[in-house]
Parts: structure tokens; C-alpha cells; sequence
């Protein structure tokens, strides 16, 4: 995946079975963004924000989901982030997830 794809404002993925993940979302210090997970009523199974400082190789949970949240965060180094479900995690239903980019967080 190049650069340019990484730095768009947001990742979306319709998941319906395991091993399923948005595309990956670079995120930076002190930016802020948005992770939304929601399905049907019946849905079931581990939806995971992931978290990568090595471009992908290898992706550290951050966050696990089992109903339907939106939750928000802020970036504390650069790194690259997705949302899904790993193997082994899924049962049934379709799930869908979407991580934004909000923008950068100023404080004072």
C-alpha cells in the first residue's frame, strides 16, 4: 500500500466472515480519530483495533470490540492502524467498521 493510500481521511470494510480488515489508516501525533462499529442485532464475534509502528509486518490489539460502539482516540507517535477480525474471532452476522481521521487535536 503506498503512502498517499495510507494518509486518506478514512477506512471502511464490511465484514462477514474471519480474517477480514479495513485497509490499513496512518494516524499521527496528536491526531484524533474515530472508530464506529455496528451491525444487526444478531452479529457476534471480536472486532479488534490494531495498531502497527512497522508499516504493517506485524499488528498489536488495541482495543477489542464484541457489540456495536463508536470510540474515539488520539495518536500519540505515527503509526499505521486498521479494524477488524482476525481468524478465529468471527461467528456470525455482518459487521461493519469505519475508522476516521478527525483531525489534529490542539490543546490549551
Amino acid at each position: 500500500m503506498t503512502d498517499e493510500n495510507l494518509t486518506r481521511p478514512a477506512r471502511s470494510a464490511h465484514i462477514t466472515g474471519a480474517d477480514q480488515f479495513a485497509d490499513p489508516l496512518l494516524i499521527r501525533p496528536n491526531e484524533s480519530f474515530i472508530v464506529s462499529v455496528y451491525g444487526a442485532n444478531s452479529w457476534n464475534g471480536n472486532i479488534r483495533f490494531q495498531r502497527s509502528w512497522d508499516k504493517g509486518v506485524t499488528w498489536h490489539t488495541v482495543q477489542t470490540y464484541t457489540g456495536n460502539k463508536e470510540d474515539d482516540g488520539v495518536g500519540s507517535v505515527t503509526m499505521q492502524t486498521r479494524l477488524g477480525c482476525p481468524t478465529g474471532d468471527y461467528t456470525a452476522g455482518d459487521i461493519k467498521v469505519f475508522i476516521e481521521r478527525a483531525g489534529v487535536r490542539v490543546n490549551g
